[in-house]
């Protein structure tokens, strides 16, 4: 089974954003739910909100978070836009489309896909855009819309049967 977490609630956008006291309240209150699946092994997107998110679990679990570049946000451009929306809409309309410096929606499923073949129950801790991309390929519409209605924290479960939502 592999699990996939979206990271808690942050205090910015930046890559080196950590997490807000309500994201370090909530990494904390997520470790019941994360000890139930028996996880075996934890990558994370390197970027500090990310683990920051599963560093409770890790430490009850006795578990090392391995980062891992291929779970990082999807780029959408070489820098910050404010027509990300747009760009996001364009990238799920169209999987092969990208704006200048970043990459496409296929990209980022290329890059997914280094990860979700894992044996072992896995916890793989990521981003929004990420997420929203690899749902797309188990039945949840990548749309933005669907983007924007996925909560900081989020848990899905992906295993031969298709994805599941878990509440946390």
């Amino acid at each position: 089974m592999i699990l996939l977490l979206r990271h808690c609630d942050k205090t910015a956008e930046a890559a080196d954003a950590p997490l807000s006291a309500k994201g370090f309240e909530q990494a904390q209150g997520i470790v019941a739910t994360l000890t139930q699946f028996g996880i075996k092994r934890i990558l994370s997107s390197p970027y500090l909100r990310a683990q920051q998110s599963v560093a409770p679990f890790a430490a009850a679990a006795g578990l090392a978070i391995e980062p891992v570049e291929a779970l990082s946000e999807w780029r959408l451009a070489g820098g910050p836009r404010d027509d990300w929306k747009a760009v996001l809409r364009r990238g799920f309309a169209s999987p092969n489309t990208k704006a200048t410096g970043g990459e496409s929606a296929a990209d980022v499923w290329a890059r997914a896909q280094t990860v979700l073949h894992m044996s072992e129950p896995t916890l793989l801790v990521t981003h929004g855009g990420w997420l929203s991309v690899v749902l797309g390929h188990f039945g949840r519409a990548a749309t933005l819309e669907n983007l924007l209605a996925l909560r900081s924290p989020d848990l899905f479960s992906l295993n031969p049967e298709g994805c599941h939502h878990h509440e946390l």
